[in-house]
């Protein structure tokens, strides 16, 4: 009860655990394990957790995690479901990023479950995520050009920016040139399309409204300030 949990709860994770040969008791048996019995990490437990800072690691648990939220679950589905994107980098650290997210978001949970009746809890320290969010950070470092590093915080959702139009695409709309970024205003914000991009022309400036900046794919979708 000293890390919030029942003896009973932590005796069933062990005995999984035994199962699946990343611990080890010291008569090997896997179940009907007691206070008495000697646990220790075997060799392929280790490796589980040096694996934790491997986003393709993570990424395959992602796979393999019941989630209790289905909006995510369904996120996590639709990516792998289409089998040219499945081993896509960009797949990859999606995948990774939403489990931990989603481990972060349980661990503070059950911590105030468990800080609701104990004074002190060893809990979060015993479930720390360090190795698998510097996973993530490390991979945004190694494969994100400088000049989008800095987006989300240089071009925050819903602030207005002047650009420079780079290109008008009928199939996809107005490439905007804002900084040393390009975005897009797609489409489908215009009602049509094809008759109201005679008004926009490459080289001229234009008003843009951020909608979202996708740092992973190098993104950024923009709207037209309301009115324009």
């Amino acid at each position: 009860m000293v890390y919030g949990f029942e003896d009973s709860i932590v005796t069933r994770d062990i005995e999984h655990l035994l199962a699946g040969h990343c611990l080890l008791s010291e008569d090997f048996r896997i179940d009907q394990i007691t206070d008495d019995d000697l646990i220790r990490i075997a060799p392929a437990g280790f490796v589980h957790l040096d694996l934790l800072s491997n986003i393709t690691y993570l990424a395959a648990l992602a796979e393999d995690t019941l989630f209790s939220d289905e909006s995510l679950t369904r996120a996590i589905a639709g990516r792998i479901s289409d089998l040219e994107k499945h081993y896509d980098v960009n797949t990859t650290y999606e995948n990774a990023r939403d489990l931990v997210g989603y481990l972060e978001r349980e661990r503070e949970r059950q911590a105030q479950l468990s800080g609701t009746f104990l004074s002190q809890s060893e809990f979060l320290e015993l479930s720390d995520l360090s190795d698998m969010k510097n996973a993530l950070e490390s991979h945004i470092l190694k494969n994100t050009p400088k000049d989008w590093l800095a987006a989300e915080t240089e071009y925050p959702v819903g602030s207005e920016h002047s650009g420079v139009i780079k290109n008008i695409d009928l199939r996809y709309g107005v490439f905007v040139l804002i900084g040393k970024l390009t975005g897009l205003v797609h489409v489908s914000k215009f009602s049509d399309f094809r008759r109201e991009s005679e008004r926009f022309r490459s080289g001229a400036r234009i008003a843009v409204v951020i909608e979202s900046v996708d740092v992973v794919r190098k993104k950024i979708a923009l709207a037209l300030p309301p009115g324009t």
